[in-house]
């Protein structure tokens, strides 16, 4: 029984909670309801700063969650997961949370984990509720996430890049210690005179 409880309670850490909101209709629907955002314009199209982050939908076999998972290549980043519990047969209540992956790493992908974790979320919690409460979905919301994860994320994107560009000039530096070899070329000797002079002589087209 210890072990078990441990094993709730192991669970229960590594759900970060988003709150939770009731809503009049009964569990079965309202979960039928959530399995459609698996075809839900509004979540189609990750913000532009998680372009390169694969995002994944499926319905729980419990029958009372849908899940969205993140990853970016090799990395696992994470779950964000809706569930749907009745509050007896006319109402249920949702839960939207945030689940760890299985990768706890640092680095880039920590960052993004982090911002799907506290940035992004609010997305998922206003495409649930827009959806059980048959609304339009809040485009501010939308917005908000994109100005969020751009700050959080912009320099992130280029991190890479620079960090591979001052790889390659290490590794040319100690192939060419003293820069790379050209061979001397008379012909290509700049002319003597100033920057302003023609590099011809017309002195003699003056008399």
């Amino acid at each position: 029984m210890k072990f078990r409880l441990a094993i709730v309670g192991a669970a229960a850490l590594l759900l970060s909670s988003c709150g939770s909101e009731e809503y009049p209709m009964p569990a079965t629907q309202a979960t039928s309801m959530l399995a459609s955002l698996g075809y839900s314009p509004v979540l189609a199209t990750m913000p532009a700063a998680l372009g390169k982050v694969q995002v994944g939908f499926e319905t729980m076999p419990d029958g009372q969650s849908v899940q969205w998972s993140f990853r970016q290549g090799r990395h696992d980043l994470g779950l964000i997961v809706a569930t749907v519990t009745p509050n007896g047969e006319t109402a249920s209540t949702v839960k939207v949370a945030y689940a760890e992956g299985s990768d706890h790493g640092g680095g880039t992908a920590g960052r993004i984990r982090q911002q799907i974790k506290i940035n992004l979320r609010p997305l998922f919690v206003e495409a649930v509720d827009s959806t059980l409460e048959g609304r339009p979905f809040d485009e501010a919301v939308r917005a908000n996430v994109e100005a969020a994860l751009g700050e959080g994320l912009g320099p992130t994107m280029f991190s890479g890049v620079d960090s591979s560009l001052d790889a390659e000039v290490e590794r040319r530096r100690e192939r060419e210690p003293n820069g790379p070899h050209r061979p001397f070329d008379g012909s290509r000797k700049s002319s003597p005179q100033g920057p302003t002079q023609p590099s011809t002589d017309l002195s003699r087209f003056n008399n």
